[in-house]
């Protein structure tokens, strides 16, 4: 070896050149057409992230109304008729305070649907992660952007307890 052969691995600091592999090696983009179709299509999976996040928020506020309309129906058919005291015809429903503080049930069409989904975009929200560790701010750009956007987009379906990435 002449002393000077060095392996050039990814630049650890922030540029603009071409040149850095995105996810594989095959999808390497040297021209700056690929490096344009490169952040298009990180651009647009980026929306995709906020447009699985807001299909995520819906889908769970639809199955949390349901699973609690289901619990609302096994509390209702667990209450007791309650007598009144020496002779009073008022007749009390007696439910119990705790039943309604403990968690919904597992209903498997709702919970395996809700992790897939949650497995899809978290995957999506990883891709991306990968993509700005590259430090190619042309990709780092692009992510913001298209997260920018699919927010702007989507935003308003997304609720606050669910996963915001």
């Amino acid at each position: 070896m002449n002393g000077m052969a060095m392996s050039m691995g990814p630049l650890p600091y922030l540029h603009f050149t071409d040149g850095d592999a995105l996810w594989f090696a095959a999808w390497t983009p040297t021209s700056h057409g690929a490096i344009a179709g490169t952040c298009m299509a990180l651009a647009l999976l980026a929306i995709l992230e906020r447009l699985l996040a807001a299909v995520y928020g819906i889908l769970n506020a639809e199955w949390n109304r349901r699973s609690h309309m289901a619990h609302e129906a096994d509390n209702q058919s667990e209450s007791m008729p309650f007598s009144g005291m020496e002779g009073s015809s008022s007749s009390l429903q007696l439910t119990t305070k705790a039943s309604n503080r403990c968690r919904l049930p597992f209903i498997s069409a709702h919970d395996i649907h809700r992790g897939t989904v949650f497995l899809v975009q978290s995957s999506v929200g990883y891709a991306l992660m990968l993509a700005v560790m590259t430090w190619n701010a042309s990709y780092i750009i692009s992510v913001i952007l298209g997260l920018g956007i699919g927010e702007a987009l989507f935003g308003r379906f997304v609720t606050t307890t669910g996963p915001h990435i």
